[in-house]
C-alpha cells in the first residue's frame, strides 16, 4: 500500500519525460526521412496552386470567348481589311488613283511600281515585307486639281501615304506607298492571354470615320491567284 502511494506521488514526473521522448522521436523521424515527406507535401501544394492559377486563366478566356459576337467580330475584321488589306491588292490602289483623277478632273497619265511578290492573305504574307510603292503622274490644269487629288487620296481607304510631290508645267508626280499587313499568327499556347484590341479598334473607327471606301468590286484573274500587274 505504501509502495503504491509512492508511485502515484511521483507519477507526475513521468509526463515531461514522455513528452521529451516524443519530441526527440519526432525530430529523429524528420532527420531520417520525414523531412523529405514534408518537402514532397509542400511541393504538391505549390503544384496545386499553379494548376489552380492556370485553371482560372483558362476560365477567364472561356468567359470572354462565350461573350464574343462572331458576327460583329467578322464585320470588324472586314472593316479593318478595307483600311489595311491583308495582301498586296494593287488593283485597289489603282482604283483609288483613278477615283482621285475622276473627282479632281485630272488625268492619270502614267504609273510605275515596285510591289515585290503579290501573295495571298495568309500568315506567309507577313514574311514578305516589301511595300507597295508607286510613282504616278497626273495631268492637271491648275494647283487646285493637285490639292483635290491629295485630299481624296489622304481620305481614302485602303490607306495610302504620299511620300513625295513634284508639281510643274501642268503635270504632277506623286510617290505613293500603300498600306498592307499580312495576317499575324495567333499564339497557340492555351495560357497566352487574349489580345486587348477593342479600345484600339474603337479609336481607329473614330479616326477613320470620315474616310471614303471604294465600291465593292469583284476582280478575277482566272486562276484565283493575285497577280502583279507591273
Amino acid at each position: 500500500m505504501y509502495s503504491n502511494s509512492i508511485v502515484f506521488k511521483f507519477l507526475w514526473v513521468l509526463y515531461p519525460v514522455v513528452v521529451i521522448f516524443l519530441i526527440l522521436f519526432s525530430l529523429g523521424e524528420l532527420s531520417s526521412g520525414g523531412a523529405g515527406k514534408l518537402e514532397a507535401l509542400v511541393k504538391k501544394q505549390d503544384e496545386a496552386a499553379v494548376e489552380e492559377q492556370k485553371l482560372n486563366v483558362l476560365q477567364q478566356k472561356l468567359d470572354i470567348l462565350r461573350q464574343t459576337d462572331v458576327k460583329v467580330e467578322s464585320e470588324n475584321l472586314a472593316w479593318t481589311t478595307k483600311a489595311v488589306p491583308a495582301g498586296k491588292e494593287v488593283w485597289l490602289m489603282m482604283a483609288e488613283l483613278n477615283n482621285a483623277a475622276s473627282v479632281s478632273g485630272a488625268v492619270l497619265s502614267s504609273y510605275t511600281g515596285t510591289v515585290g511578290d503579290v501573295v495571298e492573305a495568309t500568315a506567309a504574307a507577313s514574311v514578305n515585307d516589301v511595300p507597295i510603292s508607286l510613282e504616278v503622274e497626273f495631268k492637271v490644269t491648275d494647283f487646285a486639281q493637285l490639292q483635290k487629288i491629295i485630299s481624296v487620296l489622304e481620305k481614302s481607304l485602303p490607306l495610302v501615304s504620299i511620300a513625295k510631290v513634284n508639281f510643274s508645267n501642268g503635270s504632277v508626280k506623286l510617290s505613293i506607298v500603300g498600306a498592307w499587313s499580312g495576317w499575324g499568327k495567333a499564339a497557340s499556347e492555351a495560357l497566352t492571354p487574349l489580345p486587348e484590341y477593342k479600345d484600339k479598334l474603337a479609336n481607329l473607327k473614330i479616326r477613320l470615320q470620315e474616310y471614303a471606301t471604294l465600291p465593292e468590286v469583284m476582280v478575277s484573274f482566272g486562276s484565283g491567284q493575285a497577280v502583279n500587274p507591273f
